[in-house]
């Protein structure tokens, strides 16, 4: 029993002790839970404080976005009305572009999809715009050359031939002329300008030697005739125009078959068994004069511009660039420079004509004559009035400008110094037209027997200087108009003259504005050939004019052809030695074309317009009797 209860005993204890121990753990996890709790709530605190902070931003971000989305709202409201009436427009517009779609397309078709539109450069509108001016111009051209008035045809061929010309002339000097520059780079100034004209002296001499070779007085070929005349094909629709008819052809000509010598035109039987008409020619002669024509023209441009290039240089040295008169000196100075060579030329051929014989020889040292005559004085001529204008566009716009006639740099005129330039252009023209009337035409006689030509042709100073004058008159006009224009052009705000552009707007109305003169100058000169009286002399002044206009638009287009080739050269790292080749290129190509087709019907209708002068002259005093004779006898009767 004992042993029982020690065992309740101590069962009661543990039992009291376990009891202890969970009521100790019991109060140690309800402490752990009050003091969890308490976290909890504070944590639960700070939580919903952080809660109402949140949603008071988010409040306030709400705010700010329901105002931000209301703005929106409103723009995208305000955007979505210029849309909509965008569309009703454009919805408009196209239905009425639809309609008139559907009105030209009756027969149907197939319409393009809407929106769809070609779009264009700058580009694309400058070459589509030159391309549609080129056919322009030589339809232009083409109705010029063809009109049913055999002078303005003859003004219009006149114009396209100087046109050419010039453009060669030009292109060839100034490759060479660069290349001259660029090996004088380092030197002195006044060394420069001896150079440049010692650079004229040899163009001179090269024109003088090329009009000497070709007209037989320098080393004639054996057995030269120019008086020879040949048959030739006269139909001008034939290939073969103006083909000199072999042995063999010529027995088939008419005038041939009958033996009569003296007949100037007839028929000639082709291998077809077709009537050709043919004429007699001096075949040779026509060549040779053709070919001085091309020559002197060529030549005498290329020293005119030398001249002018030695000259403008010398100009614009700081020593006679202080002021307008003392830029008039080297304008002098060119002058003598000119006659001093003019006349070494002069001695050079009259010792050569001592020991012709009369006759043939001598026709030809006349026909050599003529030509360097009229060449020296287109050079004369060439520079006096360019560099003459030189000093007058310094003296009104108050900037002397380069060799090429250009201002740097180019700045507007006023208004008033284009008007005295303008002013000057029509005082000049004054002044040509009244030397043009006052000046002696020597009459070219038919050369029907070469024995009359006993000596040689002479050359007195007083007519050379008077001519030199006129035409240097009225190159004075065309340059003032030239460079008047130029200075218009530069001030209108919406055409840049450094541009091709504005180069080619500036021809295009030169071009036009010289048509118009022409035209009005041509019923001028029919108005006094029906009169009689002075109409040689009127004529010859009007033909002067003329002549100064064909170079004002040989030089306006001169300067389009020099920036294209300079356009082209600039694509290349040797840009000189590039435009130097280009131009012998184009000059290659472009020459024996000018000559052959274009000088060609210049002479032909120069010797027409000679012929019917002759006979008019002759014809005037017969029916001026016959007027005096008519009156007599009216009064006669009267009485």
């Amino acid at each position: 029993m004992a042993g029982m209860n020690r065992k309740i005993g101590l069962l009661i204890l543990s039992v009291l002790i376990c009891a202890c121990s969970e009521d100790s753990s019991l109060r140690e996890e309800v402490d752990g839970r009050s003091n969890l709790r308490g976290l909890a709530e504070e944590k639960v605190e700070s939580d919903e404080v952080e809660v109402k902070s949140e949603e008071s931003e988010e409040g306030e971000a709400s705010e700010e976005f329901k105002k931000e989305e209301s703005t929106e709202e409103g723009n995208e409201v305000e955007e979505k009305e210029e849309a909509e009436k965008e569309k009703e427009g454009k919805e408009e517009e196209e239905a009425k572009e639809e309609g008139e779609v559907a009105e030209e397309e009756e027969e149907g078709g197939e319409e393009e999809e809407e929106g769809e539109e070609e779009h264009f450069t700058n580009t694309d509108i400058n070459v589509s715009a030159m391309l549609i001016g080129a056919v322009m111009l030589v339809i232009a051209l083409f109705y010029l050359t063809n009109w049913d008035d055999d002078d303005i045809r003859y003004y219009s061929m006149n114009i396209v031939s100087m046109t050419m010309s010039i453009f060669s002339a030009v292109l060839m000097f100034q490759g060479i002329n660069e290349c001259l520059e660029f090996w004088m780079e380092d030197l002195n100034e006044w060394v420069k300008v001896m150079i440049q004209y010692l650079h004229c002296a040899m163009y001179i001499i090269a024109m003088q030697v090329s009009i000497g070779y070709i007209s037989g007085l320098l080393w004639p070929p054996d057995n030269l005739d120019l008086s020879k005349e040949c048959w030739t094909i006269a139909d001008g629709l034939r290939a073969d125009f103006a083909r000199e008819l072999d042995p063999e052809e010529v027995k088939k000509v008419r005038a041939e078959n009958r033996g009569d010598t003296t007949a100037k035109k007839s028929v000639w039987v082709d291998q077809f068994e077709i009537e050709v008409a043919v004429v007699k020619q001096k075949v040779d002669l026509n060549t040779r004069k053709r070919r001085m024509r091309c020559w002197a023209l060529l030549l005498a441009h290329m020293s005119g511009f030398a001249a002018i290039c030695a000259g403008a240089n010398l100009q614009n040295i700081s020593v006679f660039r202080t002021s307008p008169l003392m830029t008039l000196i080297p304008v002098i100075v060119t002058q003598v420079f000119l006659y001093f060579v003019f006349s070494m030329s002069h001695n050079f051929r009259g010792n050569i004509m001592k020991g012709l014989s009369k006759g043939k020889e001598m026709k030809r040292a006349r026909l050599c004559h003529e030509n360097v005559v009229e060449a020296e004085n287109d050079v004369s001529s060439l520079t006096l009035s360019f560099l003459g204008i030189q000093a007058a566009r310094y003296a009104v716009g108050g900037v002397l400008p380069n060799a090429e006639g250009l201002e740097e740099p180019e700045k507007p005129h006023t208004w008033l110094a284009m008007i005295l330039l303008l002013s000057i252009a029509i005082v000049f023209a004054g002044v040509a037209v009244a030397m043009s009337m006052n000046l002696k035409i020597e009459e070219e006689e038919e050369e029907e027997d070469d024995e009359n030509l006993k000596e040689p042709p002479s050359e007195p100073f007083r007519e050379r200087a008077l001519q030199v004058a006129t035409n240097g008159a009225a190159m004075v006009f065309a340059w003032c108009l030239l460079f008047g224009t130029r200075w218009l052009f530069v001030k209108l705000p919406y055409i840049d003259m450094e541009t091709m552009m504005g180069r080619i707007c500036l021809a295009l109305v030169l071009s036009v504005f010289s048509g118009a003169v022409v035209f009005v100058l041509d019923e001028i000169d029919d108005h006094f050939r029906g009169m009689g009286g002075k109409a040689q002399e009127a004529g010859f002044a009007i033909r002067t004019i003329i002549q100064a206009l064909a170079i004002l638009v040989g030089f306006s287009w001169e300067h389009c052809f020099d920036g294209g080739v300079a356009a082209v050269a600039f694509l290349s790292p040797h840009r000189k030695l590039t435009k130097f080749l280009l131009g012998v290129a184009v000059c290659f190509y472009l020459v024996p074309a000018w000559r052959r087709h274009i000088l060609t019907k210049v002479l032909a209708l120069e010797d027409m317009k000679k012929q019917r002068s002759h006979i008019s002259k002759k014809a005037t005093p017969k029916s001026e009797e016959k007027a005096i004779l008519l009156e007599s006898t009216r009064t006669a009767v009267a009485q």
